[in-house]
């Protein structure tokens, strides 16, 4: 059975109903989850249990790296909940990630700025913008 028939067969035990999420927002919730389904399928899992961190990390790597600090974030929501749920050795710290993202961000605008340094308030200020 595929992860993602796994997990449309066995939803309640996997995905918390939120009664103030409209029915869009569930279903971009959903999705994310079975895009995260669909990498661990191509790394070989066959059952959600079987989730590791490594598959995380990877997707997080592969599949978000390229995505906006929002929507690295919306995803990152997603699969945390799903992994709580189904109780999966999968540790996802959203604030840690998303401010690596931005600094990263930070790193490119100052390249292409060409400027080398900048006080640690001007890097403060600039990434709460971001």
């Amino acid at each position: 059975m595929s992860l993602v028939k796994e997990f449309q067969d066995n939803k309640r035990r996997y995905l918390q109903h939120k009664h103030q999420y409209s029915a869009k927002s569930e279903k971009d919730r959903q999705a994310k989850i079975i895009k995260f389904l669909q990498f661990c399928e191509t790394q070989g899992v066959d059952k959600i249990k079987n989730i590791t961190q490594r598959e995380f990390d990877m997707f997080a790597e592969q599949e978000l790296s390229s995505k906006s600090t929002e929507t690295k974030r919306k995803y990152l929501l997603a699969v945390l909940g799903f992994s709580k749920r189904g109780h999966l050795p999968v540790a996802i710290n959203i604030p840690k990630s998303i401010n690596r993202t931005k600094k990263k961000k930070l790193e490119k605008i100052l390249a292409i700025l060409n400027i080398s340094e900048i006080s640690s308030d001007q890097q403060a200020q600039i990434l709460r913008l971001l």
